[in-house]
């Protein structure tokens, strides 16, 4: 490969990735493309969001069965409050 094939392939090279990057700038501004960072920082939220609410169910949960010995009624009950902090997430869009 000469010099001028090496230029005219850096050139076209070159424009290739500005077109991709344009592409890529587009797909953002369109909401099709997510930053890397942007999207570990939403992730990162969602987990942490859900984290202390699922520890929290322990506290909510535990007054309500001191004295019940019905094994049957200890799992619906835990099983409506983890149901039920599920779907707060879910409503609240995590």
């Amino acid at each position: 490969m000469n010099d001028g094939q090496r230029y005219l392939k850096a050139k076209a090279d070159s424009e290739q990735e500005k077109a991709q990057m344009l592409r890529m700038e587009r797909e953002e501004l369109e909401g099709k493309l997510l930053r890397k960072d942007m999207l570990k920082a939403c992730l990162t939220e969602m987990i942490q969001v859900t984290k202390n609410r699922l520890l929290s169910i322990p506290k909510r949960v535990a007054p309500v069965l001191v004295g019940v010995n019905d094994e049957r009624e200890i799992q619906n009950k835990l099983f409506q409050e983890i149901e039920s902090t599920l779907r707060g997430l879910s409503e609240e869009g995590f």
